[in-house]
């Protein structure tokens, strides 16, 4: 009994570690992964732009491939404590994370891409797709995961029992 007493102890502690991790290493990558300067830039210079920030970026890519992965590990720990694994919402927190973590992993596909000059385009045209796959995040991969997962903290006796101690609700 104790034992199991000190798993769940230990289990709950490091989830909410990793969604604090999570969130500390997406904001850190955006702040490295700043882009580009914004005015018109030819090719032959953003070439020299991505060689001077190659190592910056390369970790900037890093922390948003983890980041999002310590969020899903997050999310997917809060439904096993909600009890909602096997529930609708449950399910659609998994579907969310699948979403999300591939949005992010195209997005840095997309940025290790651009540091390569071959074709002389090929910067340019990942720049372009960034942006674009950007707006999935506020689109689609957010709301496929978050919605879900407040659904499955609702619908949770844990929800409830924490809400009880209101009167006026």
């Amino acid at each position: 009994m104790k034992n199991s007493l000190e798993f769940n102890r230990r289990f709950r502690i490091l989830s909410g570690l990793s969604g604090i991790i999570g969130v500390v290493l997406l904001t850190t990558s955006f702040a490295i992964n700043g882009g580009p300067p914004s005015e018109a830039m030819t090719s032959a210079q953003l070439v020299k732009w991505g060689q001077e920030n190659y190592v910056r970026g390369l970790w900037g890519a890093w922390l948003q491939a983890v980041g999002p992965i310590l969020i899903v590990l997050f999310a997917l720990s809060l439904v096993h404590l909600a009890g909602a694994a096997q529930r609708l919402a449950g399910w659609m927190v998994l579907f969310g994370s699948s979403v999300l973590t591939t949005v992010s992993l195209i997005e840095i596909t997309f940025y290790i891409s651009a540091w390569y000059p071959e074709p002389m385009i090929m910067p340019s045209i990942s720049l372009r797709f960034i942006s674009a796959v950007q707006h999935l995040y506020f689109i689609a991969a957010a709301p496929a995961l978050f919605l879900p997962l407040g659904l499955a903290i609702i619908e949770s006796r844990v929800y409830r029992k924490r809400w009880d101690i209101w009167p006026c609700c």
